[in-house]
């Protein structure tokens, strides 16, 4: 997934095409990494709560 507007690139470390993800794209353009179960991740996900009706997690 890319932002145009604010130019990062977000990638899930813990999906396991993230290395090719990582790879696409204008390598200038900043990345940001997030996941639940890889520590190298920019932004951790933890107590994730899932339902019908609403995703609750702490980041």
């Amino acid at each position: 997934m890319s932002d145009p507007e604010n130019h990062r690139k977000v990638v899930n470390v813990d999906d396991p095409n993230a290395y090719h993800f990582l790879s696409l794209g204008n390598p200038d353009v900043p990345i940001v990494t997030f996941g639940m179960e890889s520590r190298s991740a920019d932004v951790l996900l933890g107590d994730l709560d899932l339902s019908l009706y609403r995703t609750r997690l702490l980041v």
